[in-house]
C-alpha cells in the first residue's frame, strides 16, 4: 500500500513530462509513461503515430533482434525505435501535425498506404530503402517542401508536379536516364539536386522553374548540356554543378 502510494507521488505529473518518457530508449520508462495515459487523453494520438512508424520501417524487418522485440510489449517497440536517430518525431505530436519524418535506413520499409496519412509533412527524408520507384502516397502530401531520396531510383513519376510546394527536391544514388516535363510545376523549386543519376538529355523545360536558385546534376558526359540553358541560368545568377 505504502510502496503504491509513493509510486504515484513519484509519477510524472504534465503531458511534458510523459512525452520525455514516450521518448525514452528505456522499456521500463516507456512502460512508465503507457501506463499513466490513461490520464493524459490528449496524448493517445502518439501511439498512432508509434504505430505508424513500426508499421513503416521495422513491421517488415527480418532480424532475429527486431522480430524478438515485434513479440515483445508496446514499449520494446517503442524503446527501439527510439534508439534510431530522427526516427521518431520531435516533438512528438499527432499523425496530421508532424512535418518532419526521416525513414532512411530500412531496406524491408513499406511506406503505402501509411505514410498519406502524414498530411502537414514538410520534409520527407528517404535512403537505403531500395526504393527504384516512389510510392504514389508521396505525392499525395502536398504540404512537402523538402523531399530527398537516396536510393536506386529508376524513374520519376510525373506525379511529382503534384508537389507545387518543393522548395528542395533532392534526388541522389539513382539511376534516373530522364525528367517528366512535370516539373515545370514547381513554381516554388529553389534547389534541384540529381547526383549519381544517368541524365543524357539537358530538357528545355527546365527553364521553366522561376525560383531556381541552385542546380546539382551528374550528367552523361557523351552529350554537351544544353549551353542555351547555362547561359541563361547564368542570366539569373543560378549556380548549377555538374
Amino acid at each position: 500500500m505504502f510502496e503504491g502510494t509513493l509510486a504515484r507521488m513519484n509519477a510524472p505529473g504534465s503531458e511534458q513530462e510523459i512525452k520525455q518518457l514516450l521518448k525514452s530508449s528505456e522499456p521500463a520508462q516507456v512502460r512508465q509513461a503507457l501506463d499513466l495515459l490513461p490520464e493524459f487523453p490528449t496524448l493517445s494520438p502518439l501511439l498512432e503515430l508509434f504505430d505508424s512508424i513500426w508499421r513503416m520501417t521495422y513491421a517488415n524487418a527480418e532480424e532475429p533482434d527486431v522480430t524478438r522485440v515485434a513479440r515483445s510489449g508496446l514499449e520494446y517497440r517503442i524503446a527501439l525505435m527510439n534508439e534510431q536517430e530522427d526516427l521518431v518525431p520531435s516533438p512528438l505530436a499527432a499523425i496530421e501535425a508532424v512535418e518532419q519524418l526521416d525513414l532512411g535506413g530500412f531496406p524491408k520499409a513499406s511506406l503505402s498506404p501509411e505514410l498519406a496519412r502524414y498530411t502537414h509533412l514538410r520534409r520527407l527524408d528517404l535512403w537505403e530503402n531500395g526504393l527504384e520507384e516512389l510510392p504514389d502516397e508521396v505525392f499525395s502530401l502536398r504540404s512537402l517542401e523538402v523531399l530527398y531520396v537516396s536510393d536506386p531510383l529508376r524513374r520519376l513519376s510525373p506525379k511529382i508536379g503534384n508537389l507545387t510546394n518543393l522548395r528542395q527536391l533532392r534526388l541522389a544514388g539513382g539511376a534516373l536516364e530522364a525528367l517528366p516535363e512535370t516539373l515545370t510545376q514547381l513554381k516554388r523549386l529553389e534547389l534541384l539536386e540529381l547526383d549519381s543519376n544517368c541524365l543524357g538529355r539537358s530538357p528545355d523545360f527546365l527553364l521553366e522553374l522561376p525560383s531556381l536558385r541552385e542546380v546539382r546534376l551528374s550528367w552523361d558526359e557523351s552529350e554537351p548540356f544544353n549551353e542555351r540553358i547555362l547561359k541563361e541560368w547564368d542570366k539569373r545568377g543560378v549556380r548549377y554543378l555538374f
